[in-house]
């Protein structure tokens, strides 16, 4: 006797379709970043790592730096603007080349 309501709800579900809409497609462009003009003054904030962090946890030999990760900002002061550059030091191992660490990020 319940055998057959759930048959027939089990039928009734798929005589059902489920409804599709069309939908135009599009593509999306994207515009080129525009740099920072060349001509705007500089100033560098350099963030480093700890003089505890600068050895080489494999054989304990100081780390070199290397190179830096660089993120410009625009700053406008009143009337006057300028760019500061936040750098990131990264420090290597001279011997081993297998251990780098970077600077962290300003908050």
């Amino acid at each position: 006797m319940f055998n057959e309501t759930e048959d027939i709800l089990y039928e009734e579900k798929e005589n059902i379709k489920p409804k599709t809409t069309l939908i135009k497609r599009h593509t999306r462009t994207h515009k080129p970043r525009v740099g920072i003009p060349d001509y705007l003054p500089r100033e560098d904030i350099v963030h480093d790592i700890a003089e505890s962090e600068k050895v080489c946890p494999h054989d304990v030999t100081q780390l070199q730096p290397i190179d830096s990760d660089n993120h410009e900002q625009l700053d406008i002061i009143h009337a006057k603007i300028k760019v500061i550059r936040h750098k990131r030091l990264k420090h290597t191992c001279p011997c081993c080349d297998d251990y780098i660490v970077t600077a962290k990020k300003p908050k």
